[in-house]
């Protein structure tokens, strides 16, 4: 559920808009041959987000462009500003000329965080810092609602973004160590966030900052701490569930990460219950950190989840005292701290928790489509391997929205693509994504498929 109050602001709307994928097997098409790559990212996204041709105009909410216009909002590169930020838009490109690589990074402030980085001045300014002031204020409010923990300790961290992932791989960790792709943020000197953020999937960036900010904010409440291994994790993915809209500037507040839930549901699907040991402790509690992994992640995160909402929250007050009592427990095991807090042993818990993650409903995933071009390559501008973004700048969140598409899409008119190519570089990085603009035409003599997908995150509504 979204959050209210006079903090909201008003927030303009988004550089480059998230699309979340489709899973659709089979769909033929005919394909035109003209392609261009595009050179900003910026100018590649979508168009901006809107509902039933209205856009976001703060305060005023969906409203007719003709309304924006005269409240003192225009159109820049696809999306709507406030009228304040049309003096600021050349100073910031000119600044923008002089950032070739991290040598050059600026620095910067938000409301809550200090800021280092590389990226457009726009993007900071109208998408990152209004997410990291939201962020930092949900982060207030959920852990003092469901965790019992209050304090000003995470004021004014400093989180570092790389635009880009090249320069990140090669510079986040120091010369000559190359940090994959696998790892898209981190923690260094155990309170600095580092992380990168790429137009062409920016769910990844809100996505890592979900989490990673909440290793970040956990460090900062309970300085000194010496969480547990799955503890610690439970805390921050905790908030992967969350989604972010950089049009309305809101933090749709949820704890339901998909793929993390998928994963649960999986393993306590396939898992015996024993009278020896309990579930938590032989699934993820007693798991040693190389061995720690996806499932243990996501079955950390789950116990964490029931504690904090099952049978509405009848366990919440519990939790905070384990909590509490886990900060400094030193190596007493962990049933005993949980029993001594809570007077319930872990496994008097553990068929209510596996029952409570099993009934839950799974959220439908963001996926991307990735294309299969056939028959005729060299006739087509698209690739095989290909990831849609966009077509005739309509958003794809589902396979019914594609369906929905072929069925109305124009017989003899050509459409208009936008794709994220993965661009082989020749250097310790692998590849770096492309957009790419491609005409489609019905009267090309190639075709194209769904290959299959991608997961992408959710965490980015717009």
């Amino acid at each position: 559920m979204g959050k209210n109050g006079s903090r909201r602001r008003s927030v303009r709307n988004s550089a480059a808009r998230a699309l979340t994928g489709l899973v659709l097997a089979g769909a033929i098409l005919g394909v035109g041959h003209h392609a261009s790559a595009a050179p900003d990212p910026v100018k590649a996204s979508a168009a901006s987000p809107r509902r039933s041709n209205k856009v976001y105009a703060g305060r005023l909410g969906w409203v007719s462009p003709g309304r924006a216009r005269k409240a003192g909002y225009f159109e820049y590169e696809d999306r709507w500003l406030p009228s304040k930020f049309k003096r600021k838009l050349a100073g910031w490109r000119k600044k923008d000329a002089r950032t070739k690589d991290w040598r050059d990074r600026y620095k910067a402030k938000s409301r809550h965080y200090k800021i280092e980085t590389t990226l457009p001045r726009a993007v900071l300014e109208i998408d990152v810092k209004p997410f990291l002031d939201e962020l930092y204020e949900t982060y207030s409010d959920v852990f003092r609602r469901d965790f019992g923990l209050t304090g000003r300790g995470a004021h004014n961290k400093l989180i570092r973004i790389f635009h880009g992932y090249d320069e990140y791989a090669l510079r986040a960790k120091g010369p000559g160590i190359l940090t994959p792709r696998t790892n898209p943020g981190f923690i260094l000197n155990g309170i600095e966030l580092v992380v990168f953020y790429e137009a062409t999937d920016p769910a990844n960036f809100y996505n890592t900052v979900f989490h990673e900010g909440a290793h970040q904010f956990v460090a900062a409440l309970l300085p000194g701490a010496d969480l547990p291994l799955w503890l610690d994790e439970a805390l921050a993915t905790y908030f992967e569930g969350c989604r972010y809209s950089r049009v309305t500037g809101n933090i749709d507040v949820g704890h339901l990460p998909p793929g993390r839930l998928a994963k649960a549901q999986r393993a306590l699907r396939e898992v015996k219950l024993t009278d020896g040991d309990s579930l938590p402790e032989r699934m993820f509690m007693n798991v040693p950190r190389e061995r720690f992994h996806a499932v243990e992640y996501s079955l950390a995160w789950s116990f964490v989840y029931y504690l904090t909402h099952a049978e509405k929250g009848k366990y919440r007050r519990g939790f905070t005292k384990f909590l509490r009592a886990m900060n400094g427990a030193g190596k007493r095991p962990v049933s005993e701290v949980f029993r001594r807090a809570t007077g319930r042993s872990l496994k008097d818990l553990q068929r209510g928790w596996r029952a409570y993650i099993l009934g839950l409903e799974l959220p439908r995933a963001p996926k991307w489509v990735r294309l299969r071009v056939e028959d005729d390559p060299d006739d087509v501008a698209l690739q095989s391997e290909d990831l849609v973004w966009s077509i005739d700048g309509e958003r794809m969140d589902n396979p019914d929205d594609f369906v929905q598409w072929l069925e109305r899409r124009p017989a003899n008119a050509p459409t208009e693509w936008i794709v994220v190519r993965r661009m082989k570089t020749g250097t310790p990085i692998g590849w770096r994504p492309k957009f790419i603009h491609a005409t489609v035409s019905p009267a090309a003599a190639a075709r194209i498929s769904c290959l299959g997908t991608l997961s992408r995150h959710h965490t980015l509504i717009d």
